[in-house]
């Protein structure tokens, strides 16, 4: 499990699921989850586990939102921060209450 994220297993990964994902799904399925809540008025969205940024670029895209990232493996965090112009950061999820907060949707 050590190596699952490695750069290359990562990378190796996305060539699989399809850019900026690490795992099934697609943005077919973020299209039908996030049609189905019907989400307006998105200002703020963290999302913790963020890994490649997928979702996060969604909601920066689709919703205007401002995203910010937050994952613990060092590897997905820097492959998205070349990639994406939100905030990506590194850190302990179980910390985040203060930041859940703050936000009005958080994704995790």
């Amino acid at each position: 499990m050590k190596n699952r994220y490695s750069r290359k297993s990562i990378l190796c990964s996305e060539k699989y699921y399809g850019r900026g994902f690490h795992s099934p799904g697609g943005y077919e399925v973020l299209d039908l989850l996030f049609k189905t809540l019907e989400l307006d008025n998105i200002e703020n969205v963290l999302e913790v586990g963020s890994g490649l940024g997928a979702t996060t670029h969604y909601f920066n895209k689709y919703f205007g939102a401002q995203v910010i990232g937050l994952d613990l493996a060092g590897d997905m965090v820097d492959i998205c921060k070349k990639r994406q112009t939100f905030e990506m950061g590194v850190g302990p999820q179980e910390h985040l209450d203060i930041i859940y907060k703050t936000f009005k949707i958080c994704v995790k």
